[in-house]
């Protein structure tokens, strides 16, 4: 998601160090990144907006960071190094939801799709187990 919000926020910016027309200034250029930006994030809401320092620290902190996973059941056990205060993952479960993360937070991005917050040195998620009367074969 990282590269993704880069490579969204992109921008030539030759046209601004080289002005040829009073469309080259920085103000117009904003204003057309800011209408194409607007848009977009809808489907982002579990994410939060960052300043590019505040993005720099989190993706460092996720580069430096190493985990481990371990699935039981219904239960999904991570724990963390090196990350920091906190380390976040996207995780997908198909057929069941969660229903709770002791250590952390979570908040669902898309249907089966959850944005994980883990605050301590490790943290439980817990899933619900998928109905079988929903299933149909």
């Amino acid at each position: 998601m990282s590269a993704l919000g880069y490579s969204c926020v992109m921008a030539d910016m030759e046209r601004i160090a080289y002005p040829e027309t009073d469309a080259d200034s920085w103000e117009k250029l904003s204003e057309e990144l800011s209408l194409s930006m607007a848009a977009y994030p809808e489907c982002y809401d579990a994410f939060d907006g960052t300043t590019l320092t505040q993005s720099d620290k989190r993706i460092r902190s996720f580069l430096a960071l190493d985990y481990r996973e371990t699935v039981d059941g219904d239960r999904i056990t991570v724990e963390v190094t090196g990350a920091g205060d906190t380390a976040w993952f996207i995780l997908r479960v198909h057929g069941s939801e969660v229903k709770s993360v002791t250590g952390g937070g979570f908040t669902e991005i898309e249907d089966g799709a959850y944005l994980i917050e883990v605050r301590e040195s490790s943290a439980v998620i817990q899933l619900f187990e998928p109905d079988e009367t929903y299933y149909f074969g």
